[in-house]
């Protein structure tokens, strides 16, 4: 006996010949890229072949017939491409094996087709983009002459509908654009089409996901607002937090519900049609960030100052489900990817962590029973880093096919894919961009031909900057955001850095803006 068939009965006991196969197929492909990557694999970097697809003969063409940048991208990922490629195909043996309990008549291609292609869908998003373009770049109106650190974004939001956009910080004002009239292709220089005064610096925003009409705030003074933007006015108002409130998310699910988190160490749920919170929760830390769950009202992501991300069920919160721990730092933004099952989580580590929350609410998942819970619970699937994250809060977005947008204090935009720890792309704000209008025609009315305009938003609340301290720190509200206000013009003056991000919901759109209050439209380019 061979050692290849002594390590089999091992791998797959219990299962039938079709896993069997299936099981080989992994161990075999594990074994090419393992000798791949040491230099002792050098023919062709192939797809497995699924038969209901392809010939079982076919095989893609060798990575030596990619262009070379689509080569490179694909040997920089290659440890990431092997994990996602191990992990669905390790998913689909469980599916068939689960399968093939209640009948003994499963094709093999049935199981192995979907896995495969959604192999194939994350390996054109490594190589089919190259670089981000400017589509269009503008300043927030009034910041040409306010002080640098007043020029400071702190959030980016789309409305439910992808045709307008929101900006806020710490100039206090709300301002709305629409979004085709600053993506033409050249700098834009009017102005936006509402503008909302609020008597305190703004530290996020959230659209509502219902109406494109509504906005919700917070601020430094701890004041929650709801806005209509189409009057101008504040539909409600909510003071109970005893500090500066950070963050705000609207639920996706229900209308009338919205979250804060404060300094205060206390998250709050509201409805907008009861003047008091319906829900208070102590989390004894500073917090930074929430977001709701994508499908669920009781689901609630908290990211916090004691390094944690905390995760709810708000029909049981006197204690949090799990405290998800990785992060050296404190946690700036939490980020549900498009699944709902997994999550993003930002740190002034200069770290993202992605956590698998599947099981958390109720969900299904793979591990194995003979191991204690907590360890998968509370171990991220992977940490991404690459960008420069030490004190400034820097943005963080999730956009279509698991991309994540982050900012860095390099003045740079980072892209990542949630399976691979380094960056695919980068984006430098300098003063030489190209604009995309200089590489593709636009028609008359100023818009560029490409079609980059989509509807749908994906949510993004961002930062400006700031060192986040512990709950027993005292915080005068005079502190800045961004900084301590009496060092502001010297530390704005030795570096730039992303304050704000924001996907154009499933469009390869971003919106990015740094310290400087400028924003720019970045276009995902083949």
């Amino acid at each position: 006996m061979n050692d290849s068939e002594a390590i089999e009965p091992v791998f797959i006991a219990g299962v039938d010949k079709q896993s069997v196969d299936l099981a080989r197929e992994v161990r075999d492909r594990m074994k090419q890229l393992r000798a791949h990557r040491s230099g002792t694999f050098h023919d062709r970097f192939t797809l497995p072949v699924c038969a209901s697809s392809f010939e079982r003969t076919q095989q893609t063409p060798s990575v030596h017939s990619y262009p070379d940048k689509r080569r490179r991208s694909i040997l920089t990922q290659l440890s990431g491409l092997q994990n996602i490629y191990t992990q669905l195909r390790c998913n689909n043996i469980d599916d068939s094996e689960a399968h093939l309990q209640g009948t003994q008549t499963t094709n093999s291609s049935e199981t192995q087709g979907p896995a495969l292609e959604q192999f194939s869908r994350t390996l054109s998003n490594f190589t089919i983009f190259d670089r981000l373009l400017v589509a269009g770049q503008f300043r927030q109106s009034g910041m040409r002459a306010t002080t640098p650190s007043n020029a400071i974004i702190s959030s980016i939001e789309f409305d439910v509908d992808g045709a307008c956009f929101a900006t806020a910080g710490v100039s206090k004002r709300i301002q709305i654009f629409d979004f085709q009239d600053v993506c033409g292709g050249v700098e834009y220089t009017g102005h936006p089409v509402h503008t909302m005064s609020s008597p305190s610096k703004i530290s996020c925003l959230s659209y509502s996901k219902h109406t494109r009409n509504r906005i919700a705030s917070s601020d430094y003074d701890g004041l929650i607002a709801v806005w209509d933007i189409e009057h101008n006015s504040v539909v409600a108002e909510f003071e109970e937090h005893g500090k500066r409130a950070w963050t705000v998310d609207c639920c996706r699910t229900n209308s009338k519900l919205l979250a804060s988190g404060s300094d205060d160490g206390r998250v709050k749920i509201w409805s907008v049609e009861q003047e008091a919170s319906v829900l208070d929760i102590d989390v004894r830390a500073n917090v930074c960030c929430v977001q709701y769950g994508p499908r669920s009202a009781h689901q609630l992501a908290v990211g916090c100052a004691d390094h944690n991300v905390h995760i709810f069920d708000l029909r049981k919160p006197s204690e949090a489900l799990v405290a998800l721990s990785a992060h050296r730092k404190a946690v700036s933004y939490v980020r549900f990817l498009e699944s709902g099952n997994e999550l993003v989580s930002a740190s002034t580590d200069s770290t993202l962590c992605i956590w698998n929350t599947r099981e958390l609410m109720g969900g299904s998942t793979r591990v194995d029973e003979s191991y204690p819970r907590d360890i998968f619970l509370t171990r991220p699937s992977r940490i991404l880093d690459g960008h420069s994250n030490d004190k400034n809060f820097v943005g963080l977005s999730v956009g279509a096919d698991d991309l994540i947008a982050c900012g860095s204090e390099t003045n740079e935009v980072f892209l990542y894919h949630k399976s691979c720890s380094q960056p695919l792309l980068s984006h430098k704000f300098s003063g030489d961009q190209q604009f995309l209008m200089h590489k593709h025609k636009a028609r008359a009315d100023g818009v560029p031909a490409q079609k980059n305009c989509a509807p749908s938003s994906s949510d993004s609340r961002q930062r400006a900057t700031g060192q986040i301290r512990s709950n027993r720190a005292t915080q005068p509200r005079s502190v800045g955001r961004a900084m301590n206000e009496s060092s502001s013009l010297h530390e704005h003056s030795q570096s730039k850095f992303i304050s704000a991000t924001c996907w154009r919901g499933k469009e390869r759109v971003l919106l990015a803006a740094n310290s400087d209050g400028v924003i720019r439209v970045l276009q995902l380019m083949e």
